[in-house]
């Protein structure tokens, strides 16, 4: 049977894409996919990326600094002098690390730090 002869006898089907099924593996194995799941599948994961690209091109990579506790407790003190002169009696971790660019890790260590020494106290809300 020649090949027009077995496009025109057999039913016409939809393309089918051949894809490898494990991109981690050297095998030879594939997996068939259907070109309608495909397109879905396609579609998704361009959806996808348009959200995670949008989150990243918005938002900057953070590099904090680094400088030693004792430099941080001096740092983290006078911002906090300078929101009480302002009026401010609230204060955030979150208002620390944007103004001062510190790992929130370390000035978490100093706020548990002035904490226990009542320098701080601790307000849920």
């Amino acid at each position: 049977m020649t090949l027009k002869e077995l496009s025109t006898t057999e039913k016409e089907e939809k393309p089918i894409f051949e894809t490898p099924k494990d991109t981690f593996s050297l095998s030879e194995s594939k997996v068939v996919v259907d070109f309608d799941d495909w397109q879905k599948m396609k579609e998704k994961v361009e959806e996808l990326e348009k959200r995670i690209g949008g989150v990243f091109e918005q938002k900057e990579i953070i590099k904090f600094k680094k400088i030693s506790e004792s430099e941080a407790k001096k740092e983290i003190t006078d911002f906090i002098l300078q929101m009480k002169e302002k009026s401010i009696s609230k204060i955030s971790i979150l208002d620390i690390v944007c103004s001062l660019n510190l790992p929130p890790e370390q000035i978490e260590r100093v706020m548990e730090q002035f904490k226990s020494k009542k320098k701080v106290s601790e307000v849920y809300e």
